[in-house]
């Protein structure tokens, strides 16, 4: 498949990446881990032409695509379970691809639709 944007967890070290419309994880010595990690739909979070993923360090992954414009939150903090915290559509059409969570407790977008 096609790779995308990768990210690391700091919690465990895992790697996850984006591979069509599913996220892989690799352990540090690169053993892959599931088969996919996280598939294309859990429960309300549904991949759509994912672009971007950060992994905070309070067990989290935040992945965008500019398939479904949607910001999604996975729970990763149970190494070998992922479900969905939340599924928000805020971004409309804009077509998000980097994200990244400022140490000021924000996350922070970037999208095409709009350049910003």
């Amino acid at each position: 498949g096609v790779l995308y944007q990768l990210a690391q967890d700091p919690l465990t070290g895992r790697y996850f990446a984006i591979e069509g419309n599913t996220i892989e994880a690799f352990s540090a010595s690169g053993t892959r881990l599931g088969a996919p990690y996280i598939n294309t739909t859990v429960g309300a979070c549904v991949l759509a032409t994912t672009r971007g993923l950060y992994a905070t360090n309070d067990g989290r992954l935040i992945a965008v695509g500019t398939g479904n414009d949607r910001l999604l939150v996975y729970n990763i903090s149970n190494v070998g379970v992922s479900s969905c915290i939340s599924s928000n559509t805020a971004l409309n059409t804009l077509d998000p691809i980097p994200v990244l969570l400022h140490s000021n407790g924000l996350i922070y977008v970037g999208t095409q639709a709009d350049d910003r």
